[in-house]
């Protein structure tokens, strides 16, 4: 769970897949803890590009909408470049569409119509009231964005539930059903152009199980009242326990010295003369 894990690395992590405010173009923060589920606005483009970077094994490029530029008397003039570069290591990445792939297979996905599952991941999302939908998803040969929702805000009006659309009753409307089967047509449409590699499988390590949180040992949250294991006591046997030998001199004793005691003067109180005698 985000509870143990580290709030710096989350927004490192968000970052390094690309991310961003899709009305600032700032990196997507994760200052409030409900971003971490996503309520900041984002662009499609910009999650597919985080996605394309899972896919391609930690490696970011940014989205180019070109692939030649030719202008009226036929010469051509370069392209602007992806800037790609390595954002996460490969294990990292592996470890993200490894999660991914069992969502599409087993999870909220398993309805979508894909072709082929086998080489792909996604996620699903729905907002509160059904008002805006996602399905996120890649393989190496591409990656796609898919969104059904209002653009106009969250009114009752634009609330996806109890709505027919296109002659189709749907009581709520998830993120797997109108936006998934978009994204499964556009990845279903592009297979022939972009085939696919088989998914990385992520270091074993990454599969074994979590260690149980300890109150103060590996409990993130201190005072969280998670119990500590009990100390474990050394084993003594069937050993016998002995009183400590008795001394076999008494200590010598000292009596301590008399002294006649000391008549104490009387306190001199400022403010009032000392008397002298005589």
């Amino acid at each position: 769970t985000a509870t143990q894990l580290d709030f710096c690395n989350i927004q490192k992590m968000a970052t390094a897949a690309g991310l961003k405010n899709g009305q600032t173009n700032k990196p997507y923060s994760v200052a409030q803890i409900s971003n971490l589920i996503g309520s900041e606005q984002v662009a499609p483009i910009d999650v597919a590009t985080a996605y394309a970077t899972f896919a391609s094994g930690g490696v970011r490029c940014e989205p180019i909408a070109l692939t030649s530029i030719t202008d009226s008397t036929g010469k051509s003039y370069q392209v602007p470049g992806a800037n790609c570069q390595r954002t996460m290591t490969q294990e990292v990445a592996a470890g993200v569409t490894y999660a991914l792939h069992y969502m599409l297979t087993n999870g909220s996905g398993y309805a979508i119509p894909l072709n082929d599952k086998d080489t792909a991941f996604a996620k699903t999302g729905t907002t509160d009231w059904n008002v805006e939908t996602w399905t996120v998803g890649a393989n190496s040969g591409m990656s796609t964005a898919s969104w059904f929702g209002s653009y106009q805000g969250n009114g009752d009006q634009w609330h996806n539930q109890d709505i027919t659309i296109n002659g189709v009753y749907y009581p709520s409307i998830d993120g797997n059903q109108l936006a998934g089967s978009q994204w499964a047509a556009v990845m279903n449409a592009a297979a022939g152009s972009y085939a696919p590699a088989p998914l990385t499988a992520p270091p074993a390590a990454m599969l074994s199980q979590t260690a149980p949180l300890v109150a103060g040992s590996n409990d993130p949250m201190a005072g969280s009242g998670v119990p500590a294991p009990p100390v474990q006591q050394p084993n003594t046997g069937d050993a016998q326990t002995q009183a400590p030998a008795a001394p076999t001199q008494a200590p010598a004793t000292q009596a301590p010295a008399t002294q006649a005691p000391v008549t104490p003067k009387a306190p001199v109180t400022k403010g009032e003369p000392v008397k002298k005698k005589g």
